[in-house]
């Protein structure tokens, strides 16, 4: 339709560069390589899937350039896997350093009305202002506020990022001794990050898990944790005090933008339709936006967006049978028993799982899929 879709644009990040330097160095440490096990009939049958998917995609380079992806976050769950130890220690001081960088740079572009630029332009943030068309708004006192982005495409991605990133660090707190005035300094770093964020869903999640975490912690008494929901209900009427009042109470729920709803039900039926034409094999891994436009022919606007649920966005792109086997190639990698059997990875996979059905973040942008892949393989 000729507008660029950054979805669509292959790119090397930073990370990209480590990420190349962590693949050499563990292939130079691995002296022989097993053909028989790389050449096994479980491998043969990936490839032949991942080709014919490729094949039948209306853009064969985005859909190759997907499975590249894939294959890439793949290993980097199966590598974390290896180097556990390792990966705790760096996340002692890399979740504080995360949470402190967008944090601080969401809330200056929150007060300053748009993009800070400069050194947090080469670290991802975009270029943009309260006025810029598309922009993330939220109502604040009669007067229209930008949600935090930090250097995330969508306030959602932010929140759905520091949501995860605070249940690592509960998790963390049980493995590694950490001082409790650096650990809670964080933990409410996180919680301003959500608020600015402007994220409902997120909020909600947030409280329902604090209240996860609360109920299984011994010595936690019935008074502890009807003050701490009265705190919270308080700072929810505070919110609701700011809000618009032209903002009816299901407008606030479901989002700034009004059309929200409509808009992600639009989607899921696009996903549906595309499934049911589409049912094994997929329109191509990554190839949904290349393929929307046959679909909204009709329509009076275009919302040139990814289906807002991981689960039929997966279905649509590689169809049932690829996700039977993304489904198991991730299953070998993480212990299911471990996880089902953990009140803090239960709390995660839940954070994951409940965020992706509203949005798409965790397969689509960099910063979400790249912590889904250290969560996975470091928990």
């Amino acid at each position: 339709m000729g507008l660029r879709i950054d979805y669509l644009s292959p790119v090397l990040y930073v990370v990209d560069i480590i990420w190349i330097g962590m693949f050499l160095s563990r292939g130079l440490r691995t002296k022989k390589i097993n053909r028989e096990k790389l050449f096994s009939f479980g491998n043969l049958v990936i490839i032949a899937v991942v080709v014919i998917n490729i094949i039948l995609a209306k853009n064969r380079w985005i859909a190759g350039y997907k499975w590249l992806r894939l294959g890439q976050w793949w290993w980097t769950v199966w590598y974390l896997k290896t180097r556990k130890d390792w990966g705790k220690e760096i996340l002692l001081w890399v979740i504080p350093v995360w949470v402190t960088v967008e944090v601080f740079l969401g809330l200056g572009q929150l007060i300053w009305g748009g993009s800070l630029g400069g050194i947090f332009y080469w670290l991802g943030e975009r270029r943009f202002a309260l006025g810029t068309v598309g922009i993330a708004r939220m109502n604040i006192l009669n007067e229209s506020v930008l949600r935090a982005y930090g250097t995330f495409s969508h306030p959602n991605s932010l929140a759905g990022f520091l949501l995860v990133s605070m249940g690592l660090w509960w998790w963390i707190r049980k493995k590694r001794e950490i001082n409790k005035l650096w650990w809670w300094g964080v933990w409410w770093m996180m919680i301003l990050g959500i608020v600015i964020s402007g994220s409902r869903w997120v909020w909600f999640l947030g409280w329902g898990s604090i209240n996860w975490w609360l109920f299984w912690q011994k010595n936690v008494g019935v008074k502890r944790i009807l003050g701490t929901n009265l705190v919270l209900l308080g700072a929810v009427i505070l919110v609701l005090a700011m809000v618009n009042s032209n903002y009816r109470l299901n407008d606030f729920f479901w989002g700034w933008d009004k059309g929200s709803l409509d808009k992600r039900a639009g989607l899921n039926m696009v996903a549906l339709k595309m499934i049911w034409n589409r049912p094994w094999f997929g329109v191509g891994a990554g190839n949904f936006l290349t393929e929307l436009p046959n679909y909204q022919r009709n329509n009076a606007s275009f919302w040139l967006q990814p289906v807002h649920n991981i689960i039929l966005l997966g279905l649509a792109e590689i169809g049932m049978v690829g996700m039977i086997m993304f489904l198991g190639i991730t299953r070998k990698m993480v212990d299911l028993k471990k996880w089902l059997a953990s009140k803090e990875r239960l709390m995660l996979m839940g954070m994951v799982l409940l965020t992706g059905m509203t949005d798409h973040f965790w397969v689509t942008l960099p910063q979400n899929s790249w912590l889904l892949a250290v969560m996975l393989g470091l928990v």
